[in-house]
């Protein structure tokens, strides 16, 4: 399972757009949840815990792979990698 925030300033950001499909279209299975607490811009900072990554993001994408419990570690391995395609860094980094 790989598991995304997608903040709000990335929607620009087509390269990631594209990768983001091309991962949950290699993927067994995804979501895109519109869970996230974005619309409420007024409450009070100090009176919860949530981080302050789901404040800015719109969606959470989720995406999972099947893989059986005695596959072997090169199919678990490229499992992973399905579903991490372009999700692990332009999502973290500003560029």
């Amino acid at each position: 399972m790989a598991s995304r925030l997608l903040p709000s300033d990335k929607f620009t950001d087509q390269i990631l757009i594209e990768a983001m499909i091309n991962g949950m279209l290699a993927s067994d299975f995804s979501q895109i949840l519109a869970v996230t607490p974005f619309s409420f811009k007024n409450f009070d900072k100090g009176g919860t815990s949530i981080n302050p990554a789901w404040r800015n993001a719109v969606w959470h994408v989720r995406s999972y792979t099947l893989v059986y419990f005695a596959a072997a570690n090169a199919v678990k391995n490229l499992s992973h990698c399905l579903v991490s395609i372009g999700t692990s860094t332009r999502l973290s980094n500003s560029g």
